[in-house]
């Protein structure tokens, strides 16, 4: 119990002294800088505070709050395009290419036909048929 006492003592003993220095350094600190504040600029401090430039004017800020709401507003347009595009925008641009295409040449070729006077279709080649089998039949032929 006694070493607590002491130990207790000795912190106390600390904490004032470490108070007093504080004090002593602070009073010295402040001292020191109004003693600085009291003298004159020198021209160093005059040249750069004469290249600073002003400040921003308040009225600028709703400016620039606009640029970027347009500038979300002009990517979000652009992403929604860019999906589109990707899911589904291929059929829409072959009906563009589809309505706005040239007539082809061979076009202008064809002979103007009066209504009513068709020519006559070449004759359907006619198709050789394979015979029919039954399934039995190929059961059989296997065995």
């Amino acid at each position: 119990m006694r070493l607590h006492g002491t130990i207790l003592l000795l912190l106390l003993f600390l904490c004032l002294t470490l108070a007093i220095a504080v004090d002593r350094v602070g009073n010295h600190a402040v001292d020191v800088w109004a003693e600085q504040a009291q003298r004159p600029q020198s021209a160093t401090n005059v040249i750069l505070q004469s290249r600073q430039t002003p400040p921003v004017s308040p009225d600028n800020g709703y400016r620039t709050a606009w640029f970027g709401a347009g500038l979300l507003a002009l990517s979000l347009v652009m992403m929604g395009s860019l999906l589109f595009a990707m899911r589904g925008g291929a059929e829409l641009l072959r009906q563009w290419r589809l309505v706005r295409r040239r007539p082809s040449r061979r076009a202008s070729h064809v002979p103007y036909l009066p209504e009513n006077t068709w020519p006559e279709l070449p004759p359907a080649p006619s198709v050789r048929y394979l015979p029919e089998v039954d399934d039995a039949q190929v059961v059989a032929d296997r065995d």
